[in-house]
C-alpha cells in the first residue's frame, strides 16, 4: 500500500489545480453581447435591459399567488414625484 504524507498530496494537487486553470487560461472566451466602454453605452445598455425585464410576460409561479401581509403600499419608481427616489433607483445595480 502506498501512503502519500499530508504535505505531498497537498502539493499534489496545488500542481493539478494549476495545471486546471492554465488550460482553462488558454481556452478562448464565450462569445457574447459587446460590454458597453463609456458611460452613455452602460445607461442604454441597462435601460434596454430593463426595459426587456418589465416587457417580458408574467406568469405567476405554480404554487399559487404571493400573499403580502398587512398594507400593500408598494409604489414602483415612475409613479413616484421625489427626485432623490429617481436618482436612488438611477444608481441601482443591475444583475443579470
Amino acid at each position: 500500500m502506498v501512503r502519500f504524507s499530508p504535505k505531498s498530496l497537498s502539493a499534489a494537487l496545488a500542481v493539478l489545480f494549476l495545471l486546471a486553470c492554465a488550460a482553462y487560461a488558454d481556452s478562448d472566451p464565450p462569445a457574447g453581447p459587446p460590454i458597453p466602454e463609456t458611460l452613455a453605452e452602460i445607461r442604454a445598455h441597462v435601460g434596454q435591459v430593463w426595459h426587456d425585464m418589465r416587457a417580458a410576460p408574467h406568469e405567476p409561479a405554480d404554487d399559487g399567488e404571493k400573499v403580502v401581509y398587512g398594507v400593500d403600499d408598494r409604489v414602483e419608481v415612475y409613479q413616484t414625484t421625489d427626485p432623490d427616489l429617481h436618482r436612488l433607483a438611477e444608481a441601482a445595480c443591475l444583475l443579470c
